[in-house]
């Protein structure tokens, strides 16, 4: 077929050749035309090219509250334009101001709520253009708004400085052209990292029509990441901070039947589960990962090893399924515990000295039944203020163990990660490593 006839094309495709041709250009791809639909192979293939397509591309065209193909842009509404005041400053030090004002306009609560429960926010595969692209014009039904790697505006000239709306993932400006990481230090590399698993938390809330896809509909965003990151991928981790990854945390149904999860380690082979990241968010935020100098305040100790990873794909890396062959080999000091951990000499705060966080396909077994392997991967110390009982205020350090639980495979020498075990500890907990054995552990 050389020629598709215009009048055969969806509304919604029909108006972006419209406005494709209104802003003088001379072509438009759209991937829905080019991928052959309910063709998983097809999808597949083609996922691969249209990461290059997209960072390559002068602009994306993004039909954000289109439901289908069908119902159009919404490209035709006029908008009245913002009426622009200029505000002139009565002292030498300060700089002149524009301040854009329109009556009627949408309040600014239900405009964030709308583009963040818009049709395209909610669908894996529309990720990738989100982050790949240097610039966007949002086609919202009542309005444009622009978005490229430093400015957000809309259509009426009101414009994103409020911190609600820059931190907003649907209205802060595009990422995947900014600094990449720098060995000098020039690029904070704790931001760069927090950055995957705020893609990830926004990811694992959109759906797919197969769950099979879920890998490549990400491969695009992976390749983005290992290019500004100078990173590994190592199915949903990364191996530079793999000991922490591993930790990751999900919230998923307990009552969904969850097939053999393989490889168990990372959060990828839990379909219907939202990402949560890893630790916490004051280990993301002070990033004391590799940043010791920029936090004093925290001190991470690396407890395991990462002896070698074997990570192998039924097809095409990235896009494929991983392999059952998949292997972290790990050296590291194991724990066997029941609970309560009695023998933990710990501060028992609100939250308790130590928590059991189970995977959501690992059911619990129960008092009298609750036996569980672990190895010790990583630990923190953070201070924090506490009050004295005279009512005034001190700083103390504790420490926190980060444990992965495990469950010997049947029958082999591999394990399989059920869950993760935190502690909190006020002594230094140096003598109690010490005293534990060491071991390989190879997860599966």
């Amino acid at each position: 077929m050389k020629i598709i006839d215009y009048e055969a094309l969806p509304l919604t495709f029909q108006e972006a050749i419209l406005l494709t041709a209104g802003l003088g250009y001379s072509y438009v791809w759209i991937d829905t035309l080019r991928v052959v639909q309910d063709d998983k192979m097809d999808g597949s293939r083609e996922s691969a090219k249209m990461a290059d397509i997209y960072r390559r591309a002068i602009l994306t065209l993004s039909a954000t509250m289109a439901p289908n193909a069908c119902e159009g842009c919404g490209i035709l509404a006029p908008v009245s334009p913002a009426k622009q005041f200029h505000i002139v400053p009565n002292r030498p030090e300060t700089k002149a101001l524009t301040v854009s004002l329109r009556a009627n306009k949408l309040p600014l609560k239900t405009a964030r709520h709308m583009w963040r429960d818009a049709p395209i926010e909610k669908c894996a595969w529309t990720l990738r253009e989100r982050l790949l692209s240097r610039r966007i014009v949002h086609m919202d039904g009542a309005q444009f708004r622009w978005q490229c790697t430093t400015h957000t505006e809309m259509e009426d000239g009101i414009e994103g400085t409020s911190y609600a709306m820059v931190n907003d993932f649907s209205w802060r400006p595009l990422e995947s052209h900014q600094v990449v990481y720098r060995d000098d230090g020039a690029y904070p590399q704790h931001l760069l990292r927090a950055r995957w698993w705020d893609w990830m938390h926004n990811y694992t809330r959109r759906s797919l029509s197969y769950p099979s896809e879920s890998y490549a509909a990400l491969a695009g965003v992976t390749r983005l990441f290992q290019e500004i990151s100078r990173d590994e991928p190592i199915v949903g981790l990364w191996r530079r901070d793999l000991l922490v990854h591993l930790l990751w945390s999900i919230k998923a149904p307990t009552d969904i039947p969850y097939a053999e999860r393989q490889p168990s380690w990372t959060w990828m082979t839990f379909p219907h589960a939202i990402q949560k990241g890893v630790l916490n968010a004051d280990v993301l935020r002070w990033g004391p990962i590799s940043d010791h100098k920029a936090a004093p305040a925290i001190k991470i100790v690396y407890i395991a090893t990462v002896l070698s990873t074997n990570v192998s794909w039924t097809g095409e890396p990235l896009i494929s399924q991983p392999s059952k062959q998949c292997i972290i080999t790990l050296q590291s000091k194991t724990f066997n515990f029941q609970l309560p951990l009695d023998d933990i000499d710990a501060r028992h705060s609100r939250d308790g000295s130590y928590r059991l966080h189970l995977d959501p396909d690992i059911q619990d077994p129960g008092p009298g039944n609750d036996d569980f392997d672990s190895i010790m991967m990583v630990a923190f110390r953070y201070r924090c203020f506490v009050q004295k009982v005279d009512d005034s205020y001190d700083w103390q350090y504790d420490w926190r163990e980060r444990h992965l639980v495990i469950r010997r495979n049947p029958g082999c020498d591999t394990w399989r990660r059920i869950g993760r075990l935190e502690t909190t500890l006020t002594k230094d907990p140096t003598d109690r490593w010490n005293s534990r054995p060491t071991a390989e552990i190879k997860l599966a």
